[in-house]
């Protein structure tokens, strides 16, 4: 599968699509209130995970998810599902959900992908992250 970055998220040309849209709400994203351990910045992204197949349902079984901030530091989210979920979607149908992570910086680059299967075919397929940039405004 293929999955091109576009200036309105990320969007998969096969049997699914990625979009991720940085969320700017209050709770969203910003310096951290002061504490003892070094500043981070919560970037808060949105999933929608499409099926554009007519004929197959699909099920996302994980993700490996990689962000990268501007000094280097590394943060890596790998697991089963997301959001403790394997969702199945229907054709035609989509999935979507919330998460964020802290970083070390204002600016970070997130790349990654999904691991999905066509329940028809019992076929597994990447679904490829291309990189994102994510920003805080203020730092813009």
């Amino acid at each position: 599968m293929r999955v091109a970055a576009t200036s309105y998220g990320i969007i998969a040309d096969d049997a699914a699509t990625l979009s991720i849209v940085y969320d700017e709400s209050d709770d969203g994203h910003g310096p951290p209130q002061p504490r003892s351990r070094p500043p981070q910045w919560r970037f808060r992204y949105m999933v929608d995970v499409s099926n554009l197949s007519s004929t197959d349902p699909i099920q996302l079984v994980s993700r490996k998810l990689r962000f990268r901030d501007y000094n280097g530091n590394v943060i890596s989210v790998d697991g089963e599902g997301v959001v403790g979920e394997q969702p199945v979607i229907a054709p035609n149908g989509s999935h979507a959900y919330s998460s964020f992570v802290d970083c070390l910086a204002p600016y970070a680059m997130m790349r990654g992908s999904y691991q999905l299967i066509n329940l028809t075919t019992n076929q597994r397929f990447d679904a490829e992250i291309a990189p994102l940039l994510l920003v805080c405004p203020e730092h813009i």
